[in-house]
């Protein structure tokens, strides 16, 4: 029940607390056996940790195991083609944004910080791509970018902005959100700038602008029924009908879609 669920969040938390104070506070014993009996007990402690290469509690594996999957999803963005991307941009922008808004586990933001660095770093590649003509047949038309400005990529810059920031991690004893305390984490800020030096190269470029220039006109054209019905003949619509020369959208208003005019 929610019992459990503090309970594990609380020794999680109290894990993290004794990691980092075991790695950064030293006391000075003052008596010799406790100097020996110290040290032996610290060395012993340094090897389990340096041994393990990480966790060593249990109640930090779902933490892992969560962090892993978006890590896979990071790595397959890094190569896959941006066309690919685009087609699943808004799942991975939302996955990315929420888990560096509501987690409090530092590998999984780590992974959601190094997916968002991988996401605006498709949208280079796909910019590079347009730019050379590199397209060999499989469409590139900034589609990235394009998804990425229609989910509104303005407010994963603000998440990593303000994670960069440190806007984020909790100070005090007091947590911002019950149960759940955010420590600074220096990988997940370094991932967060190096999605963010991608991002301002995408704005320099002034990919986004385009981007949005394409969107509102790709808008304007879905509205557009005159546009939609010359589309509508371009792709080979039915020829069974005895009007297939012309098509009537609406009153008063006749397409010529052999001639693409109107008339």
């Amino acid at each position: 029940g929610g019992d459990d669920a503090a309970a594990h969040e609380g020794m999680a938390h109290q894990f993290m607390n004794e990691t980092d104070a075991f790695f950064r506070q030293r006391k000075e014993p003052c008596d010799d056996d406790i100097i020996n009996q110290g040290l032996n007990t610290a060395l012993d402690d340094r090897r389990l940790r340096i041994n393990t290469g990480g966790p060593v509690f249990d109640v930090e594996e779902p933490d892992l195991a969560r962090a892993s999957c978006i890590s896979v999803v990071a790595e397959l963005a890094s190569v896959l083609h941006p066309a690919w991307l685009a087609q699943r941009c808004f799942s991975l922008a939302q996955l990315a944004s929420d888990a560096l808004k509501l987690e409090s586990s530092r590998p999984v933001r780590r992974a959601a910080a190094a997916l968002c660095r991988e996401l605006y770093c498709g949208v280079l590649r796909e910019f590079k791509m347009a730019s050379d003509g590199d397209d060999r047949g499989d469409g590139v038309e900034l589609l990235l970018a394009v998804e990425m400005v229609k989910w509104g990529e303005d407010n994963l810059h603000s998440v990593l902005l303000q994670c960069v920031a440190a806007g984020d991690v909790d100070w005090g004893i007091k947590t911002t959100v019950e149960v759940q305390t955010r420590l600074h984490d220096p990988a997940t800020v370094a991932r967060c700038q190096e999605a963010l030096n991608a991002r301002k190269m995408c704005h320099d470029l002034g990919v986004f602008g385009v981007a949005a220039l394409v969107l509102h006109r790709k808008e304007g054209e879905d509205s557009n029924p005159a546009v939609q019905a010359i589309k509508w003949r371009l792709k080979g619509g039915s020829k069974e009908s005895s009007e297939d020369e012309t098509i009537t959208i609406m009153k008063g208003l006749i397409i010529n879609t052999d001639e693409l005019k109107l008339e």
